[in-house]
């Protein structure tokens, strides 16, 4: 997908994205281990862990967001992923930054 046709988020913004992990029972559950990993669009990628990186947020059980920092024009594509406790998911997406109308 070379356009933006996905969520669109004004530049220099910084939207929120979330997940919810749940294990085999569809309960919410807390991943042993939890990333996000996200692209600029240059291509630079940068990967937050849960505990190492102060980005990533824990609102409850099973529950995590960051604020995605949207600093120029372009695509941000986006990854969640949570491993072990019964646990093994993701969740992925694409934010892109535009210039404000209202600027």
């Amino acid at each position: 997908m070379s356009r933006c046709d996905v969520t669109m988020a004004n530049l220099h913004s910084a939207p929120l994205v979330e997940v919810e992990f749940r294990d085999s029972t569809k309960a919410l559950a807390d991943p042993a281990v939890v990333t996000f990993e996200w692209h600029d669009p240059d291509g630079n990628v940068t990967v937050w862990t849960y505990l190492i990186d102060a980005e990533i947020v824990k609102d409850g059980v099973g529950l995590y967001h960051v604020n995605l920092p949207m600093t120029e024009r372009g695509r941000f594509p986006w990854e969640w992923v949570g491993t072990g406790n019964d646990v093994d998911a993701s969740d992925s997406g694409v934010l892109c930054a535009r210039e404000s109308v209202f600027v």
